[in-house]
């Protein structure tokens, strides 16, 4: 069986030809496909496919009066994850950065320029520190449009706060749990949330007591937020990200099921330093403070979700304007693969 344009179908545009027709197999296959997921037939398929250049993705979403380019349900991306061409690459991405919003110098300025990179890359899930009621009017007004603000109770004159992308992303609740041990008004601020329709996701994100001196409690309150990693679910994907304050070689290990996404992205070396004076002038501290303070941990569910596949810093450009960086910490930002679940589909499943 050959198969090419209908004659019920719109008339070729000149710059489609017959290359634009995949093999019979593939044809077949994504005709079938289309009937099983549709309860259709293959006349009724092969007309939406040829439609649509044989993209099945876009012939499911236009018999369901979808927009071409919505993301197909779970259950019809497991039936249709036979045709690899069809199940497109989901990512998902995280970007933790303390905006200084302690120093008020320049701070207009310097959080519009950290939204501008934000906006550049549209990760999924921001996690902010030191946001003071100065930049965080600006970060609502900014990136508002395209993320949701899960907001932190503002006990404190500055907080955390976590911001995920309207895309493919819903909270179903979260709280602020105070650490046992602080004298600075330290906590985690933990959302439960789903990613695409099938991932279960814990965020925390925090910033950990500041000072060498506050060593022993920084690191109790590290152990807290190890517990509460521990006690999540095995369905559930745990991330934990901020200002661990952590200098090189205070932490000497990480619980057995938890990894570090700088070292999981193989420790670029372009990235290792997210405090670093030798290169930001923000504060004016010897430049042999370096330090990598900020950082992204995960305990991954299983069977694992998330594959990463980059690690980087942002930040890094010098604002014209008023001569100096975003922060005084490089904010850091990780993108993963989404790993698809793909179970085998039971023909009696009710769809």
């Amino acid at each position: 069986m050959k198969f090419s344009k209908s004659i019920d179908s719109p008339p070729l545009d000149p710059s489609e030809d017959d290359n634009d027709i995949p093999d019979d197999d593939v044809c077949l296959l994504r005709t079938d496909l289309f009937g099983t997921v549709t309860g259709t037939n293959a006349a009724c398929g092969q007309f939406y496919l040829q439609d649509c250049k044989w993209d099945l993705t876009v012939a499911i979403n236009r018999y369901f009066d979808q927009p071409d380019n919505a993301r197909l349900p779970p259950w019809i991306r497991r039936m249709v994850s036979q045709d690899k061409d069809t199940v497109k690459t989901m990512h998902f991405s995280i970007l933790s950065w303390n905006l200084d919003g302690l120093d008020n110098r320049n701070i207009v300025s310097r959080v519009n320029a950290a939204c501008d990179e934000i906006l550049e890359l549209e990760p999924s899930v921001l996690f902010f520190q030191e946001v003071v009621p100065e930049n965080f009017e600006v970060l609502k007004r900014r990136l508002g449009e395209k993320y949701q603000v899960l907001e932190n109770n503002d006990r404190y004159y500055y907080h955390t706060s976590i911001f995920i992308h309207r895309t493919n992303l819903e909270c179903t609740e979260h709280h602020v749990v105070d650490f046992a041990r602080t004298s600075m008004n330290r906590n985690m601020f933990i959302a439960l949330i789903e990613f695409d329709g099938d991932v279960q996701l814990c965020l925390v994100n925090s910033h950990l007591e500041s000072g060498r001196k506050e060593s022993r409690i920084r690191k109790s309150q590290l152990e807290e937020i190890w517990s509460l990693m521990a006690a999540s679910p095995d369905d559930v994907t745990v991330f934990f990200g901020g200002d661990t304050n952590l200098g090189f070689g205070e932490l000497k290990a990480v619980p057995a099921n938890v990894t570090d996404l700088f070292q999981d992205c193989g420790s670029p070396a372009d990235a290792c330093l997210t405090w670093d004076p030798a290169t930001n002038a923000n504060l004016n501290i010897p430049k042999r403070c370096r330090q990598r303070f900020d950082r992204i941990f995960v305990k991954a569910s299983k069977p694992a979700r998330f594959k990463p596949i980059e690690f980087s810093l942002v930040g890094k450009k010098l604002i014209r304007s008023s001569l100096c960086h975003p922060s005084d910490h490089y904010g850091i930002y990780c993108k993963m693969e989404k790993i698809e679940n793909i179970e085998p589909v039971d023909n009696n499943e009710e769809k």
